[in-house]
């Protein structure tokens, strides 16, 4: 009974040894000399393909039964954020060839301190120096950093220890000497791409026009062979077909590596047009995209400068806002199109005459202006005369006319004026004098 009670204790214990191990993520180890993604993390759980102490953070459906912190990159695929001291993910690899390797992680870090720091340990004994990530200006701000380690050949599990919280991981690519089959850096024209990865394959670029653009390729190990066909014409990503992209191909040295980088080119835009603008929160009257300069003639009395605010017509321009100092004084909007194409509008602000002054300049006088409910209108040069008064819009239409005669004032009432600008004229024999009138 004892014999037997002790072949079932020493069978339960090799069957949770078994359980207990992490298996490669869908059945198949990541090959060495390769690339091991991030997300690629062994399946088993927590506490044994991983170990994350706290609920997940990060994008919830991918991987969704799993609790490591993750979130989708512009680096490709998803990298594994919200490090915490302590914690550690595993990957079963296949090293198909023993010998010593550059190892490049792809890191970042939002965080303003640092050094950040991990461990790259594998089950074998092996152990890479520990990464040191610096700042890097944003959580997607991807560096790659770089170190050594040499591997005997066979399956193994390679594990990241997170010695500090403050940093994301991407990827991990092992190469031998002569097997680098990346790319430094690629031009398109002569801008280079900005957030190339040199294992990232597959990019939409957004380039100036009108000529499609001719790549140029700078491999990491300069005895690669690099092969360029280039675009002929710009993809239209909103198109079932997008065409023909930018293909390069770089094979390592050895010849033991292909990689075919993807560049899908799309044409900047070149609008850098308005669709409109608004004055002290109101659209300005007679706007259109393709008229660029503007005068608005403030009430008498105004010492503050309006706002002034735009709204572009392509979503990919940038407008650079630069408000009058004084009155009278100009507030202008650049506009810079994607391509770099810049207009720029003025709104011109002067101040009406006060009501002396309008006077002496124009015969006669309009106070208060703007004016709600009745309006005041001193007849100056007109006064005790035959004169007419006409109220009408600015589209010419006439609202209103009175006979003034041998008035020298007279108080105009507003009831019937909805808030908008109109021209009050007095004619006579001596002729005719025009002023605008805001009611609000």
């Amino acid at each position: 009974m004892k014999k037997f009670l002790l072949f079932l204790c020493l069978g339960v214990m090799t069957t949770s040894w078994i359980m207990a191990q992490s298996t490669p993520y869908e059945g198949t180890p990541a090959s060495i000399p390769g690339i091991v993604f991030a997300d690629k993390f062994d399946e088993g759980g927590n506490g044994i393909a991983y170990l994350d102490n706290d609920t997940r953070d990060g994008d919830q459906t991918y991987r969704a039964t799993e609790t490591v912190d993750m979130e989708a990159s512009p680096a490709g695929g998803y990298n594994i954020g919200w490090t915490a001291v302590g914690e550690w993910v595993k990957y079963t690899v296949d090293i198909k060839t023993a010998g010593t390797y550059e190892v490049r992680a792809l890191v970042a870090s939002g965080n303003t301190a640092g050094p950040y720091k991990f461990v790259l340990s594998f089950a074998s004994g092996a152990v890479v120096d520990t990464f040191m990530v610096s700042p890097t200006g944003g959580w997607q701000n991807w560096v790659v950093l770089k170190e050594t380690v040499d591997l005997a050949e066979g399956i193994d599990t390679l594990t990241l220890f997170e010695v500090t919280d403050g940093f994301n991981f991407h990827s991990f690519e092992f190469l031998m000497e002569g097997g680098d089959a990346g790319l430094d850096s690629v031009k398109l024209g002569d801008r280079l791409v900005a957030g190339f990865i040199p294992w990232k394959t597959d990019y939409i670029v957004r380039c100036p026009g009108p000529v499609v653009p001719t790549a140029t390729a700078f491999p990491i190990d300069p005895e690669a062979a690099v092969t360029v066909v280039d675009a002929t014409e710009w993809v239209d990503t909103s198109a079932a077909e997008w065409g023909e992209p930018a293909r390069i191909t770089v094979v390592s040295a050895d010849e033991t590596v292909t990689r075919e980088f993807i560049f899908y080119l799309v044409q900047m835009f070149s609008d850098a047009t308005l669709k409109m603008i608004k004055v002290a929160g109101v659209e300005l009257e007679g706007f259109a995209p393709n008229i660029f300069s503007y005068d608005v003639e403030l009430p008498a009395g105004t010492t503050k400068v309006p706002t002034v605010a735009g709204t572009v017509n392509n979503v990919y321009a940038k407008m650079k806002k630069t408000n009058a100092t004084e009155l009278p004084g100009t507030t202008t909007i650049e506009v810079t199109a994607e391509d770099g194409t810049i207009e720029t509008y003025s709104v011109n602000f002067t101040v009406a005459p006060s009501a002396i002054e309008q006077n002496d300049a124009e015969g006669f006088a309009i106070y208060p202006n703007p004016a709600s409910g009745q309006v005041n209108i001193d007849l100056g040069i007109y006064a005790g005369k035959a004169v007419v008064l006409t109220v009408s819009t600015i589209q010419g239409q006439v609202i209103q006319q009175l006979d003034l005669t041998g008035l020298d004032k007279f108080v105009l009432s507003l009831d019937n004026l909805s808030d908008a600008v109109y021209f009050i004229s007095l004619t006579s024999q001596e002729g005719k004098r025009i002023q605008k009138l805001f009611v609000k």
